[in-house]
């Protein structure tokens, strides 16, 4: 019985330590004192660095990912016409658009 009691915890234990998912929660990063009076904007993904996978959880969009390398991954969006690159090591998300430049700053939840 002790047996059966310590190979479930061992299961319980190891499967969550073998999940590599993440979720990131990105904020918008203000950068004038007009935007504080706005709503704040965010976005979450989930991100799978063992995989090289990125899951949309809620809001900004993407179409591909061009590159998963092991510091920034590039993500292009096609129906808005943007790139977007995730800093992994500072994790800083950049949106690069036609005319703006949106940063946001990144949390694992």
């Amino acid at each position: 019985m002790n047996y059966f009691v310590i190979l479930f915890l061992n299961l319980i234990l190891f499967s969550s330590s073998i999940s590599k998912d993440f979720v990131l929660i990105c904020e918008k990063i203000n950068t004038s004192e007009q935007s504080n009076y706005s709503a704040k904007e965010f976005f979450k993904k989930r991100i799978n660095f063992e995989h090289k996978t990125l899951l949309n959880i809620s809001g900004k969009q993407f179409d591909k990912i061009m590159l998963f390398g092991r510091s920034e991954i590039i993500i292009e969006n096609k129906i808005f016409n943007t790139v977007s690159t995730y800093n992994i090591e500072k994790r800083l998300w950049t949106i690069y658009g036609k005319n703006s430049v949106l940063n946001f700053k990144c949390f694992i939840e």
